[in-house]
């Protein structure tokens, strides 16, 4: 410590052409492993624990959610049901459209054809269209 002192006085006497050419040792900042691994600050004078990992959860692989299955736009409007006849009535833009079973309607087969509904297929997918009840506004 004394020894410092004088050296600083010397370069405050010698002014700043003479502190510059004084040489001390710099342990630079790798001799300071012990300050690192002991902290001075530090109440338990221990370095810090590491932080935990982080809780890395997968991201989330989105379900491909299904399109509604979208009917066709003609309206069924009613059924014809007589002998080996089965037939269904469609309203389309102002035009009456009448389709037997086993037939299409916008890419939709009428499979069934019922007393007050038609079963209609389409890429294994099946759709029901049942008649408006006349009873019901």
């Amino acid at each position: 410590m004394r020894a410092r002192a004088g050296l600083a006085l010397l370069a405050v006497l010698a002014g700043p052409a003479a502190a510059a050419s004084i040489e001390h040792d710099d342990p630079g900042l790798g001799a300071l492993v012990a300050t690192r691994e002991r902290p001075l600050f530090s109440p338990s004078r221990r370095a810090p624990a590491a932080p935990p990992a982080p809780d890395v959860q997968p991201a989330a692989v989105p379900v491909p959610v299904a399109e509604p299955v979208q009917p066709p736009a003609a309206q069924l409007m009613g059924v014809v049901i007589g002998g080996d006849m089965r037939m269904a009535v469609f309203a389309d833009n102002g035009r009456t459209l009448t389709v037997r079973q086993g037939e299409e309607i916008e890419g939709w087969t009428i499979a069934d054809v019922q007393r007050r509904a038609i079963v209609l297929e389409r890429d294994g997918e099946t759709l029901e269209l049942k008649l408006r009840d006349p009873a019901q506004p």
